[in-house]
């Protein structure tokens, strides 16, 4: 399986943890793009897991991969 990111940039209080927490609602519940008749994304990812970035600024380090910040984001055991 390849791994796939959905990251949103862009200047404070524009709205992007809003629209990232619908995407992980919509993901969620299994929904569909009814505007378009589309699928949303659903089939194409096994997990989403939201990271707030305000709150877990610390975790992200220059050299650090993904797998590390997660586990100290999210620390499984």
């Amino acid at each position: 399986s390849s791994n796939k990111r959905i990251v949103a940039q862009g200047r404070a209080g524009v709205g992007k943890s809003t629209l990232m927490k619908y995407l992980c609602q919509r993901w969620a519940l299994g929904d569909t793009a009814p505007t378009r008749g589309e699928e949303l994304w659903t089939p194409d990812f096994d997990a989403v897991i939201l990271i707030d970035l305000t709150l877990n600024s610390h975790a992200f380090v220059p050299g650090k991969s993904w797998e590390e910040v997660l586990q100290s984001v999210l620390p499984l055991g």
